[in-house]
């Protein structure tokens, strides 16, 4: 019952996260109009392929510190925190 309690509060986090990463990247100024298919210029990361990067990071994040904490507000911190770090990787 806990690892199922766990396992949907790490996608409620996961989808917290795309939301946060969406939202900056609504704020971006783009400077030039991209025609391909990427998220970011430049890149050949699909918005797939980082979506799927932020999603996974802050799932993973949450359950790791949930096992080690057992706690759901110490767990969905870090793991908002972790799911933000893929946009800062690629821009």
């Amino acid at each position: 019952m806990t690892f199922a309690a766990a396992l949907m509060s790490a996608l409620a986090v996961a989808g917290l996260s795309l939301l946060l990463v969406r939202s900056e990247r609504r704020r971006a100024v783009v400077s030039k109009p991209t025609t391909s298919k990427s998220v970011v210029p430049g890149l050949d990361v699909t918005s797939v392929q980082f979506w799927t990067t932020v999603a996974g990071a802050s799932a993973i994040t949450y359950v790791v510190i949930f096992a080690i904490t057992g706690l759901v507000v110490v767990s969905a911190v870090p793991a908002l925190v972790v799911g933000t770090l893929p946009k800062t990787y690629f821009v």
